[in-house]
C-alpha cells in the first residue's frame, strides 16, 4: 500500500511538471511586461523626499562624521585646522584693529583690506 501511495505521487508529480511546463510555453514572458506596472511596495506608502531647509539665518548644525577616538589621524587633522582657523581669525582681528586706529596707510592698507574681504568670503 505504502508503495501504490508513492507511484501515485510521483504520477501526479510528472503531470503538474508536464502541464505547468506546457502552460509557460504558451504564456507571454515575464520580459513582455508592459513599462507602466508599478512593484509591489506590500503595503508601505511613499513619501517624497523633503531635504531641509537651509539658509545664513538657518544653518546646519555642523556634526562630526566619525566619533572622537575611531581614528586618530582624523582626530589629528580636524585639530590642525580648528588650531589654522583659530589662528587666522585672531591674525584677523589684528589687522582690522590696526586698519581702524590708522596704522596702516595707502598701498599697504588697500592690500590688507583685500586679504580681510577674502577672509571674510570664505
Amino acid at each position: 500500500m505504502l508503495a501504490l501511495r508513492r507511484l501515485r505521487l510521483i504520477q501526479m508529480r510528472t503531470f503538474a511538471t508536464t502541464s505547468t511546463l506546457s502552460s509557460l510555453a504558451s504564456a507571454p514572458s515575464a520580459k513582455a511586461a508592459p513599462d507602466d506596472v508599478q512593484p509591489k511596495t506590500r503595503g508601505r506608502k511613499k513619501y517624497p523626499t523633503r531635504r531641509p531647509y537651509i539658509s545664513l539665518e538657518r544653518p546646519r548644525e555642523w556634526r562630526r562624521p566619525l566619533a572622537p577616538g575611531v581614528l586618530p589621524v582624523y582626530d589629528e587633522a580636524l585639530r590642525l585646522i580648528f588650531d589654522d582657523s583659530r589662528r587666522i581669525q585672531r591674525e584677523a582681528q589684528a589687522l582690522q584693529a590696526q586698519l581702524e586706529s590708522g596704522e596702516l596707510q595707502s598701498e599697504e592698507a588697500k592690500r590688507e583690506r583685500k586679504r580681510l574681504d577674502v577672509q571674510h568670503t570664505l
